[in-house]
């Protein structure tokens, strides 16, 4: 039987790379950028194998200085998004520097880069500069708000993407400010698009030899998480309203606090579910009752049951409502901290949480690896974040420069 209870994983157990065959192995991509979308998408590369070399001003990242948790110029912040990683230092401005950037764009299956486009085109990272280098290039760009339009070339990121894709005006309390999702989703959302885009670009040019340009923003990506309220507010005419840690469109199915505040969620997302819940919670006449009868009448009623269901809630420990409702089959769990979560049972059997070894760069911290399984294995994490430095010159194309 599996351990009831795993350790976290540990970076030295995982698999060595030459017994693991990776599917991007013998891709090179580099990346040129900065922050946190962009520098995903070429993480993500290289947690499939593709041999990724990070290109820095000499400056670094821009989210290396971010907080000081990790010694030897990094960040937790830049940790999270750039491993499994080959790091190069050029400057843009130095001719030599950027001979050098130049013959490792010539050689690469994929180039990253992130930015305002006036201000990646300056650079001379824009899609036709870099195709003049290498021209059946996977090339991949990533906006705060699109190439072109009337605020392609204002400084954009993930809080003003949530803002104007309508994420942080649907988040929050009923009668509280809009909140931002303490995840950056714009971010991380744009960069699975984009990584999705890059892995059909070379499909595509393993059958037909032709590069492609691949465009995220991170408007648009924000904007892709609202998707299947869309619909609703198309038909009904009717914005969304904040409805706390409540759904737009299922009631009930949100966080309820218990008799100590601490809370839990209750999740009927069919209406076999809220007859379960109905009898666990010795409610039978709430099965009919015309208010409650159907989602769309609870909906229409949403303050008055929720109200009935929070007082309800409020009278025992949130571990006896959910051994309770549990046991009837319906679906529910408690509210974790972030903490909590890393130590849930079930998040240490998946193995998802890995612990960095004890060395002199960083010292030792947890990162959340990839997600993805394949072949019912964890992609291996090679390296994780190093510090900032130029790449020694064997490792550099040959060339003069």
């Amino acid at each position: 039987m599996p351990d009831p209870d795993p350790p976290i994983h540990r970076l030295e157990e995982q698999p060595p790379v030459n017994d693991v065959v990776l599917p991007l192995e013998g891709v090179r991509v580099v990346e040129v950028a900065q922050v946190l979308a962009a520098p995903y998408v070429a993480s993500l590369l290289g947690d499939l194998g593709a041999d990724v070399v990070k290109v820095e001003r000499p400056e670094g990242d821009l989210i290396r200085p971010t907080d000081a948790l990790l010694r030897a110029g990094g960040s937790a912040y830049f940790a999270s998004a750039n491993r499994n990683k080959r790091y190069l230092t050029v400057d843009l401005k130095d001719p030599v520097d950027r001979r050098r950037l130049n013959r490792e764009i010539a050689e690469c299956d994929v180039l990253v880069t992130n930015g305002r486009p006036g201000a990646v085109h300056r650079a001379g990272l824009d899609y036709e500069a870099v195709r003049a280098l290498r021209p059946d290039v996977v090339y991949c760009l990533v906006t705060a708000f699109g190439e072109s339009g009337p605020r392609c070339e204002e400084p954009g990121m993930d809080l003003t993407a949530q803002a104007l894709a309508g994420l942080m005006g649907t988040t929050g309390e009923p009668d509280g400010p809009p909140a931002k999702t303490s995840s950056p989703v714009g971010d991380y959302s744009a960069a699975l698009f984009a990584v999705q885009g890059v892995l059909a670009a070379l499909y595509r040019r393993t059958r037909t030899g032709q590069g492609a340009k691949v465009g995220v923003n991170l408007l648009d990506a924000s904007l892709a998480m609202l998707g299947n309220y869309v619909p609703q507010v198309s038909v009904t005419g009717v914005d969304l309203a904040r409805v706390g840690s409540g759904h737009q469109q299922l009631v009930p199915y949100q966080a309820f606090p218990d008799a100590h505040g601490e809370y839990f969620v209750v999740a009927c997302l069919t209406q076999k579910f809220w007859e379960l819940l109905c009898t666990a919670i010795d409610r039978p006449e709430w099965r009919r009752d015309t208010r409650f009868l159907t989602n769309t009448d609870r909906r229409n009623h949403r303050a008055l049951l929720v109200g009935e269901l929070t007082a309800l809630f409020a009278t025992r420990p949130r571990a006896e409502w959910i051994a309770l409702l549990g046991a009837r089959g319906v679906p529910t769990c408690e509210v974790n901290s972030l903490t909590q979560a890393l130590e849930d049972p079930q998040v240490r059997h998946n193995g998802i949480v890995v612990q960095t070894p004890p060395d002199d760069v960083h010292g030792v911290y947890r990162f959340i690896g990839n997600p993805l399984l394949l072949d019912d294995e964890r992609l291996p994490v090679r390296s994780t974040a190093q510090p900032l430095a130029p790449l020694p010159r064997s490792a550099l194309q040959t060339g003069a420069g």
